[in-house]
């Protein structure tokens, strides 16, 4: 083969040579790669996921944490609510968590350590929840609650940092495996550029000057690129011969350099961020290779009050405490805990760290190790420190102790309470007897009843009244049995079925609502009764029968020398008004006859002294005279009238059609001559359009008579003032009548009590105490309708009567 075969063969086979291995090399090594590259991106989405739940999982709990130390100020509501969004959120974190374990083989140390953190944060939620509902019970329990969660936070988050331990190491490894991959890569492409290079040398040797420049060009390029820098090797990228060919795998093998530049910066990235989780973490983290110091985060700087270069390097033991005896016995201990790590099971003991200023504190150790690269031991210690912990192990300790004594001191009062309650027990036992006796003869009628209302005791004085057979007398009978045999016997046989059902459903239905509420009963003899309900938390009710049929009939003669002393005032104040148009009629009449006894005594005279114009004088005198006694004669009769109809209506009161509008004027001109006497002055507004009913007349003037006499006594302290009475038809068709004054109104508690019998504010002036209580009656019962009263001190009173 002659040279000018070499020239062209040679640098052929040469590059061949070099793109086979350099193919053969990135083939061999790109599956390992594409692992590496897998197993780097899943730590870091571990990483990133556990960070993410921790972050989580802690501000759900410092919101918690906040939520409970409010427990005391606020109410079970008002706590539900607030704590709610943060339980929800806990809920929410527990489903992301089961859609990452559900991408995990639960066999690998992730999928166990992810299944641990799911179960932990399953009771981390249920504690929260019962922390939650037990402290708006109960207060007393808080501070438990409060300790209770906290360590179930420390048992979630001691899950995440394994987790972030775990995912942390196998990212170093993959970082590793990664640089000694770069590295064995290097090397080979290094070596095969180095075989290269002598070959192209030898190869040279046989081309001509003209080839040996750019071959001296691409031996630069290469030395470049073996030193990082670029090539700036740019042949023609047409040319078809040896060197063409050099320049494209040349510049292949610069994109390969390229691509693992990039490579290496995003490891380095990735290093940064796990050192920064590394030194984010809650717990101290001390790393060793061979059993030396090599790492530790910041919270292991500030814990043992240290800087890093203060301990690299430095061997095991440096940081015990003296409890642990010399550096050697410490030494010692550590070194058994750590081939105990190195079998694959984590260590966790109780350890006595040590500052660097002497100050010892007590700590939980988390031991964990394993081979690395190179046969290297490498090791994680977290450190937690747990003074806090300890202390209040020993406060509970004390408290046990305490709890004991206490214990003991109580059952012996207890023994003493013992003898002591048997003693009262008795004493019980005759004060019930005596209580029994009590209500047994009392001479008032007595159910006692039971939470569910069932009865407990009835006594003689009920049992007689109402005639009660034995079988509904014996306690645990239901109290709905007495009511039905009160309300079905013999006596309201007389009594309209249906009103006696309406009264027995009402009285049962303010039972069941557990309202206190008084009424009065009528017994067969005609007696009245009034009865009285009285709900007792936890006790029962008690049911009280007075005989009021004394006070009854006192109170009903009282009623009736309220309603005559009213008709006698009506009496009295029209016999006032109709004095006056009288007396002007006798003034009047007596003037016009002496005019004609004057006109009569000129007309006979015999001289003719009557003229036309005196005659027609005279006349006219006599007919105004006329005119004034017919008006006030009208006046009066009308008063008449008037008083007639009203006086009928109080006495007879029988039902009759009325127009309400006309018959309300007509009353309040009846009472004109008291109004005036009181200075009271009293507006009318007149309804639209005439309000016919049929109803009772001497009630509604008795109403009218009795608001309007108690706003003039009672709101102005009969000093006068102004009185609005209004007479409307509502769309329900209802008739209402409103009296209101402008007086000196009154508080709630008078408000509430103005319709009882014989309350009164001015008893000491001779007030009965009646009078409003009389127009209650005549609305409810006379009338069948409503009555409401409005009113606030200083702003008047209101009273509404609403007729049906």
């Amino acid at each position: 083969m002659g040279l000018k075969t070499w020239v062209f063969v040679a640098p052929i086979i040469t590059v061949l040579i070099f793109a086979g291995f350099l193919i053969v090399v990135l083939q061999t090594n790109s599956a390992e790669r594409r692992a590496l590259e897998r197993i780097q991106t899943t730590a870091i989405s571990r990483l990133g996921q556990v960070t993410s739940l921790g972050e989580s999982v802690a501000a759900v709990h410092l919101e918690m944490q906040s939520v409970l130390g409010r427990a005391v100020e606020l109410d079970e509501g008002e706590l539900y609510d607030l704590a709610r969004p943060h339980m929800n959120r806990l809920h929410d974190i527990k489903e992301e968590l089961k859609s990452v374990l559900s991408t995990l083989d639960p066999q690998t140390l992730d999928g166990r350590l992810f299944g641990q953190l799911a179960q932990n944060l399953e009771t981390f939620h249920e504690d929260y929840i019962s922390a939650v509902l037990m402290t708006s019970v109960n207060l007393g329990v808080h501070a438990e609650q409060m300790r209770r969660t906290n360590e179930r936070y420390q048992e979630v988050f001691h899950t995440l940092g394994e987790l972030t331990n775990v995912n942390l190491q196998d990212n170093s490894d993959a970082s590793e495996a990664y640089t000694a991959f770069d590295r064995r890569l290097t090397q080979t492409l290094l070596a095969g550029l180095a075989l290269s290079v002598p070959l192209s040398l030898l190869i040279s040797w046989f081309i001509n000057r003209l080839m040996s420049r750019d071959l001296i060009g691409a031996i630069r390029a290469m030395g470049n690129l073996a030193k990082g820098q670029p090539s700036e090797f740019l042949p023609d990228q047409n040319r078809t011969d040896e060197i063409g060919e050099l320049g494209r795998a040349i510049s292949y093998f610069e994109d390969i350099l390229d691509q693992l530049r990039q490579e290496v910066s995003e490891r380095e990235r990735s290093e940064t961020q796990y050192k920064g989780l590394f030194d984010s973490a809650g717990d101290a983290i001390f790393v060793f290779e061979n059993r030396r110091y090599t790492a530790l985060n910041k919270k292991a700087e500030e814990m043992f009050g240290l800087e890093s270069a203060q301990v690299i390097g430095k061997p095991l033991g440096r940081l015990s405490g003296s409890v642990h005896g010399t550096q050697e016995r410490s030494v010692e201990i550590l070194n058994e805990i750590f081939d105990e790590a190195r079998k694959g099971v984590p260590q966790v003991v109780q350890w006595r760290g040590r500052k660097l200023d002497g100050t010892e504190f007590p700590t939980e150790l988390t031991v964990t190790a394993f081979e690395g690269p190179d046969q290297t031991e490498i090791a994680q210690f977290m450190v937690r420190d747990i003074s806090e912990k300890i202390e209040a192990d020993r406060l509970k300790e004390n408290m046990t102790a305490e709890l004991e004594r206490m214990v003991s001191e109580r059952t012996e009062d207890l023994q003493r309470e013992i003898v002591v309650r048997h003693q009262a027990e008795k004493a019980l036992e005759i004060e019930r007897k005596t209580l029994e006796a009590v209500v047994d003869y009392a001479p008032i009628g007595m159910i006692l009843l039971d939470t569910e209302n069932r009865v407990r005791l009835t006594n003689n004085w009920i049992r007689k009244a109402h005639q009660f057979p034995d079988e509904i007398c014996t306690p645990g009978t239901p109290y709905i049995e007495i009511l039905k045999h009160i309300h079905t016997s013999k006596r309201n046989l007389q009594r309209d079925p249906k009103k006696l059902e309406e009264i027995l459903s009402e009285r049962t239905a303010l039972l069941e609502r557990r309202e206190n509420n008084v009424f009065e009963d009528i017994l067969p003899d005609g007696s009245y009764h009034k009865v009285e309900r009285r709900f007792v938390d936890d006790v029962g009710c008690i049911v009280t029968n007075t005989d009021i049929t004394d006070l009854k009939s006192a109170q009903n003669e009282l009623v009736r020398q309220e309603k005559m002393a009213a008709l006698g005032a009506l009496v009295a104040g029209v016999a006032h008004e109709v004095n006056t148009p009288l007396g002007i009629c006798v003034t009047a009449a007596s003037h016009v006859a002496d005019i004609a006894r004057e006109f009569n005594s000129e007309i006979q005279s015999p001289e003719g002294r009557l003229t036309r114009g005196l005659a027609i004088e005279r006349l006219s005198n006599i007919g105004n005279g006329l005119e004034i006694v017919e008006r006030n004669l009208n006046r009066a009769a009308e008063l008449i009238k008037n008083f007639k109809l009203v006086a009928v209506d109080q006495t007879a009161d029988d039902a009759r059609e009325i127009e309400l509008g006309t018959y309300v004027e007509s009353t309040i001109q009846s009472l004109s001559a008291e109004t005036k006497r009181r200075g009271l002055t009293i507006k009318i507004a007149e309804p639209a359009e005439g309000l016919n009913r049929l109803t009772f007349p001497g009630a509604i003037a008795q109403i009218l008579t009795n608001l309007i006499m108690n706003a003039g006594i009672h709101a102005y302290d009969s000093n006068g003032g102004e009185i609005e009475i209004e007479v409307e038809r509502l769309q329900s068709g209802a008739d209402r009548i409103s009296v209101r004054d402008f007086g000196k109104g009154m508080d709630e508690e008078t408000r509430t009590q103005i319709f009882d019998p014989f309350f009164t504010t001015r008893r000491a002036n001779g007030g009965t105490g009646l009078g409003m209580h009389i127009v209650f009656n005549l609305v409810t019962q006379r009338l069948g309708g409503k009555i409401n009263c409005r009113s606030k001190p200083g702003e008047g009173t209101e009273i509404e009567v609403i007729l049906p």
